[in-house]
């Protein structure tokens, strides 16, 4: 089984994005520096990462080393990643089955390089089933995401009662901004924060209008916490007050959402709450 997680971007100049690993070697392996390699066989555990670099740690932050990395990721063998290409094929070898998807990266074309046209299964295929059942500490991390993200979305309702009209969408997505930043939680995608028509964009994320009396606001917006996301929408309106149609809409729209939460339970499809608002919301 191979797993890896990107390099690091380059913004522009000697300048880079705030790097998040991939959630699947992120979830197999706990680790975050970039451009690694996690082998999982049935006897060993073998990673592959960067080496300690003085120059390098003084502008990025420290790494963890070979040294460390057996002990403190739990692995067999740890090498260097330059060292990826001349040890991966002897790792690999013997294996009856290989596992491992492919990402769009130089790390990934080392890879398949290494592979050398062998046949493999997609790993996510059996590692997404895996994930879908959580752990008690998993169910903290993801319950403290919704609770962060939840607090947030109360704040900029407060902010509305108060009155939006004036202000512009990127005026909402700060507060998120501060609340997500003073509980050490990051936006888990893009905020859409959507005044008015700007709502009927299924990803708009310019934010850069300003908000209208009269209108809605639609804010999809959720944090991460450790690698595990909450992700809510809500729809009000700018001033605070609903017309007659915007309430009739919203009416609907909470009505079938309701009933698809009630419908949830041990044992339930998956597809049922999604079926029942559909027919809710058709009937209307």
């Amino acid at each position: 089984m191979i797993v890896s997680t990107n390099p690091q971007k380059y913004r522009n100049g000697d300048t880079h994005y705030p790097f998040r690993p991939h959630s699947d070697f992120w979830y197999l392996t706990g680790f975050k520096e970039p451009e690694t390699v996690a082998v999982f066989s049935k006897k060993h555990y073998t990673i592959f990462l960067q080496e300690k670099n003085p120059a390098r740690e003084i502008w990025d932050g420290e790494r963890l080393g070979i040294a460390k990395a057996l002990q403190t990721l739990d692995a067999n063998q740890a090498y260097p990643i330059n060292e990826l290409k001349a040890q991966l094929p002897l790792l690999i070898k013997e294996a009856t089955t290989l596992y491992y998807d492919f990402k769009a990266c130089a790390l990934d074309n080392d890879i398949i390089e290494c592979l050398d046209g062998a046949k493999t299964q997609s790993l996510g295929e059996h590692l997404h089933e895996m994930r879908l059942i959580k752990e008690d500490n998993e169910i903290v991390l993801m319950q403290k995401a919704a609770d962060i993200s939840i607090q947030a979305h109360q704040l900029a309702m407060q902010q509305a009662k108060i009155g939006l009209a004036g202000l512009f969408e990127y005026e909402v997505v700060s507060i998120f901004d501060a609340e997500f930043r003073k509980n050490n939680a990051e936006h888990a995608y893009t905020p859409i924060v959507a005044g008015g028509k700007n709502g009927c964009i299924l990803h708009y994320i310019k934010n850069d209008q300003v908000l209208n009396e009269g209108d809605l606001l639609l804010i999809d917006v959720g944090c991460e916490v450790e690698g595990y996301a909450a992700d809510i929408t809500r729809t009000f309106p700018v001033d605070g007050k609903f017309s007659q149609a915007q309430r009739q809409i919203y009416q609907i729209v909470l009505e079938a959402q309701l009933a698809a939460i009630a419908c949830i339970k041990p044992g339930e499809v998956v597809i049922k709450p999604h079926q029942i608002a559909s027919k809710l919301s058709n009937k209307a």
